[in-house]
């Protein structure tokens, strides 16, 4: 069995748009995922929302996995070829 490795991107961060939306992680280029919108909900909101703790939940308790997000994709394996990449750069998308 292949041991994850944690990572610390879904307790610590927070990214967001110009325009208020806000994304889980600085991989997340495409515009199809986002957590939240900070011009409708507020940053406790959208970091206890069921995308957050899907997010988080993929390196701790997998039984709390509500929605697909992109750590979910991830698994912090940022640097697999399975990953689906946007335009050959370094961003994932879903």
């Amino acid at each position: 069995m292949k041991t994850r490795t944690i990572c610390a991107i879904p307790w610590m961060h927070l990214n967001f748009e110009p325009n208020g939306k806000v994304v889980p992680c600085c991989l997340t280029s495409t515009h199809n995922y986002f957590a939240g919108d900070l011009t409708t909900q507020s940053i406790e909101e959208i970091w206890n929302s069921e995308k957050y703790i899907s997010s988080r939940s993929e390196f701790t308790d997998q039984k709390e996995i509500t929605v697909n997000t992109i750590c979910n994709v991830c698994k912090n394996e940022t640097h697999s070829k399975r990953l689906n990449r946007v335009e050959g750069s370094f961003a994932i998308k879903i």
